[in-house]
């Protein structure tokens, strides 16, 4: 039983880590394109 929390609760914090890279990310590519843009 025990074993299976640390696996949820690691499962949910690599989730939380996967969307907040995929919104750096976003952010990141919003930013070089204005970058891009503005040349």
């Amino acid at each position: 039983m025990e074993r299976r929390k640390q696996k949820e609760a690691l499962k949910k914090k690599q989730e939380e880590l996967k969307k907040k890279t995929e919104k750096e990310l976003k952010d990141f590519k919003k930013e070089l394109e204005k970058k891009v843009g503005n040349e």
